[in-house]
C-alpha cells in the first residue's frame, strides 16, 4: 500500500513537472518567438506586434535568404550621360533613372542600354521640378510624373516615342505625397494639403481622366508635404498605408482603410520607442510578403543630422525585425550582409532599396569603383563569403573607374528561411 502511494505521488509529481514544462515552453515561445497577438478593433481581430516580447539579440543575415534570380546590369557608359547612383524605377521593359548630374530623367532598356533623356529638370509644364515622383502605367507604355509645385495634374510621357503625351488631371488639386498605378490602370494617391485642418480624404483612387473612383475620408491626421507617409506594395499586391506618428499600419482595399498591424513597444528601452522631443523624428517602414514581414525603424534622427542631410549613415537605434508568418518566429537582424557582392549594408538602406514601387524587386546601385575594388578583394581573400565569386571577378575586370553604375536586381522571395 505504501509502495503504491509512493508510486502515485511520484507519478503526480512527474505530471506536474510535465505540465509546468509545457507551460514554460508555451510562454517562452509566445514571449520571444511569436510576438503577434490578436487584439479587437471595431469588432475585428487585428495582429498586434509586441516588440517588448522579442529577444533583442541580433543575428547575422544574408541577402540570399530573401532574394532569388539575382542579376547584375551594367548601365551603358556615355561621356554625355554621366550617372551617379540616382533614383531608379525598375520595370519589365525599361529602367528609369532620375539623375541629378544630368538634370533629367533618363530611360534605359531592361539590359541597361541607353535609350534617351526622357524628361528634363526645369520649371516648364512638361519638365520635372522640385520634389517629384514617377511611376509606370500598367502596361509600362507610359511614365507618370508628379511634381510638388504642380498641384493640378500628373504629366504623362510615352515610353515608346519619348514624347510628352498629355496631362492627367488630379481629382482634387493637391501636392502628391505618394502615388502608384494598380493592375486596372487606376491611380492611387496619398494627397498632401499642407496642414489644412479641413481635409476630405487620406487616400483615394482615380482613373486616368481624373474621375474619382473611391476615397477614404477622415479618421487619420492629414499628411503634410514635409512629412513621410508610406504607400507600399508587398509581393501579394496588398497595399499598405502607414501615417506618420501612428502606431497602426492600414491595408487599403480601394474602399476603406483596414487596420492591418498595431505596433506596441511598451518598453522605454525598446528600439521601437517613439520619442516626441522637438527636432526628432521616428523612422519606420514595413514590407510584407505572403510568408514574412520586415519591420524597420530607428528611434530618432537628431535634428543636427537632418540639417546636414546625413542620410547614408546608420541611424541611432536602427533595428530590422523579420517576422516569419509561417513559423511565427521573429528575430532582430544586424548586420545585413549582401553575399552577392561581399559587403554589409546599413539597415537604413535596406527597405529603401526594396523600392516599394518595384513590384517585388530589390535594387541596389553600385558605382563601378566599388565593384572593381570588391573583385580585387575576393581574388586574394577566399574567406570573403560571396555567392558567385567568378561572376563578380569577371564583372570587375570588365569595368573602368569612370563607368556608369552597376545595378544589382533580384526578385524578393515569398518565404524566408532563418
Amino acid at each position: 500500500m505504501q509502495l503504491r502511494q509512493n508510486i502515485n505521488n511520484r507519478n503526480s509529481m512527474k505530471n506536474i513537472l510535465i505540465i509546468f514544462s509545457i507551460c514554460l515552453l508555451m510562454y517562452s515561445c509566445n514571449s520571444s518567438n511569436n510576438p503577434l497577438i490578436k487584439v479587437t478593433v471595431n469588432g475585428k481581430d487585428v495582429p498586434q506586434l509586441n516588440i517588448r516580447d522579442i529577444d533583442k539579440e541580433t543575428s547575422h543575415f544574408n541577402f540570399s535568404n530573401i532574394l532569388e534570380n539575382v542579376e547584375f546590369i551594367k548601365i551603358e557608359t556615355r561621356e554625355d550621360i554621366p550617372i551617379k547612383k540616382g533614383s531608379w524605377l525598375i520595370g519589365k521593359k525599361y529602367l528609369i533613372c532620375a539623375s541629378s548630374p544630368n538634370k533629367s530623367i533618363i530611360q534605359f532598356s531592361r539590359d541597361g542600354k541607353f535609350i534617351r533623356k526622357l524628361v528634363s529638370y526645369g520649371k516648364g509644364p512638361k519638365e520635372a521640378s522640385g520634389i517629384f515622383k514617377f511611376y509606370f502605367d500598367t502596361n509600362e507604355d507610359h511614365l507618370l510624373l508628379s511634381c510638388h509645385d504642380k498641384k493640378n495634374n500628373l504629366t504623362r510621357f510615352n515610353l515608346k516615342t519619348g514624347k510628352f503625351k498629355d496631362f492627367i488631371p488630379l481629382y482634387k488639386a493637391c501636392r502628391v505625397t505618394s502615388f502608384l498605378v494598380n493592375d486596372k490602370n487606376e491611380i492611387i494617391i496619398i494627397p498632401s494639403f499642407e496642414g489644412e485642418i479641413d481635409y476630405d480624404y487620406d487616400i483615394y483612387t482615380q482613373n486616368m481622366k481624373g474621375e474619382l473612383i473611391n476615397a477614404v475620408k477622415g479618421g487619420i491626421p492629414p499628411i503634410n508635404f514635409n512629412t513621410s507617409g508610406n504607400l507600399l506594395i508587398p509581393i501579394n499586391k496588398q497595399i499598405h498605408y502607414h501615417p506618420l506618428n501612428c502606431d497602426t499600419i492600414y491595408k487599403y482595399d480601394f474602399k476603406k482603410l483596414i487596420p492591418a498591424y498595431i505596433i506596441e513597444d511598451g518598453d522605454n528601452d525598446s528600439p521601437f520607442q517613439k520619442k516626441k522631443a522637438v527636432g526628432n523624428m521616428d523612422y519606420f517602414k514595413i514590407f510584407e510578403t505572403p510568408g514574412y514581414i520586415i519591420f524597420q525603424t530607428s528611434e530618432v534622427l537628431p535634428i543636427g543630422m537632418r540639417k546636414q542631410k546625413v542620410i547614408n549613415v546608420d541611424f541611432p537605434g536602427m533595428k530590422v525585425l523579420i517576422h516569419d508568418k509561417i513559423s511565427g518566429e521573429s528575430r532582430f537582424f544586424d548586420p545585413f550582409y549582401n553575399d552577392y557582392v561581399g559587403k554589409e549594408i546599413f539597415p537604413f538602406r535596406l527597405l529603401m532599396n526594396f523600392g516599394f514601387k518595384q513590384n517585388g524587386i530589390y535594387v541596389e546601385v553600385f558605382d563601378a569603383g566599388t565593384i572593381i575594388e570588391t573583385a580585387e578583394k575576393i581574388k586574394t581573400n577566399p574567406e570573403i563569403q560571396i555567392k558567385d565569386r567568378d561572376l563578380v571577378i569577371k564583372l570587375g575586370e570588365s569595368l573602368s573607374e569612370n563607368d556608369n553604375p552597376v545595378l544589382l536586381i533580384g526578385k524578393i522571395k515569398n518565404n524566408i528561411n532563418f
